[in-house]
């Protein structure tokens, strides 16, 4: 399926302003006007044209330039249009397994040793791929979750092909209580500060970038993380091209990892 990339001429010509063009290049849609100058109703035709556009290409993925990231009208309007706009979080998923693996250098942790948590209630395909992934490395998974019947078949899948068991339930006492890592894949706030977890732990929010409130909680939240590519690499000189200047390297990297997994070894994580 085609993605395409959606951004704002720097300097349109004159007649183009005035006819306010959309030029269709390669892999990009170009508004050759100021998006943030037009007005709603007119936002709501282009983000219809987009639509159009994407269903001529049998396409539903864009990634959109950082400046036209701003716009939450226009943002907001694209989704209604039931357009999938890739966002950098996207990227937190496809790089889970590199991300623990971090954390647990950084705090001197044995994988064999350590038990992770997983609060998720929706299922998600790279999630779930994961999740097979670390139960190879970490000495116990914990899922806790109000729909644990949605989980059970990737239970007995890892059951049966790795020899290994995971923890799946919805004790809110002591479901996360022995979990080192907490990976919060889609728990609001108020449903995360439901659960005992443990004083020191180091929780990664993969969506909503939650606060745990309890006064004894002394671990680590991380919400975001640093990204760099290494030099020489096929996938830094294509990526650090003039041709994406005007997009979030982790947008792009969404795409370009589902395209091409290898190239996460070309990926450098920090915090």
């Amino acid at each position: 399926m085609q993605v395409f990339l959606i951004e704002e001429a720097f300097k349109p010509k004159f007649w183009k302003k005035c006819c306010k063009v959309i030029e269709i290049k390669n892999d990009k849609i170009i508004f050759d006007f100021d998006i943030s100058k037009i007005k709603f109703n007119k936002k709501a035709e282009l983000s219809k044209k987009i639509r159009e556009i994407l269903d001529l290409n049998l396409s539903n993925k864009i990634i959109l330039s950082k400046n036209l990231k701003k716009d939450k009208d226009f943002v907001n309007l694209l989704y209604s249009m039931d357009i999938d706009i890739i966002q950098e979080k996207d990227l937190f998923k496809i790089l889970l397994k590199e991300i623990i693996q971090m954390i647990c250098i950084k705090n001197e942790l044995k994988e064999e040793e350590t038990e992770i948590g997983i609060a998720i209630n929706e299922e998600n395909t790279i999630i779930l791929n994961e999740i097979q992934e670390l139960a190879k490395n970490f000495k116990i998974i914990n899922i806790v979750t109000n729909h644990i019947n949605r989980f059970k078949s990737l239970q007995k899948r890892i059951f049966e092909e790795q020899g290994l068991m995971i923890n799946i339930n919805n004790n809110k006492r002591k479901g996360l209580i022995n979990s080192t890592i907490v990976i919060n894949v889609d728990f609001p706030e108020e449903l995360m500060n439901k659960y005992f977890i443990k004083d020191d732990a180091t929780i990664v929010n993969l969506e909503e970038n939650i606060k745990i409130y309890r006064k004894k909680f002394i671990g680590k939240i991380i919400n975001d993380y640093k990204i760099s590519l290494k030099k020489g690499s096929k996938i830094e000189q294509e990526l650090m091209s003039s041709y994406y200047k005007n997009y979030d390297l982790k947008d792009l990297l969404v795409i370009y990892l589902m395209n091409d997994p290898k190239e996460i070894e070309n990926i450098i994580i920090s915090d």
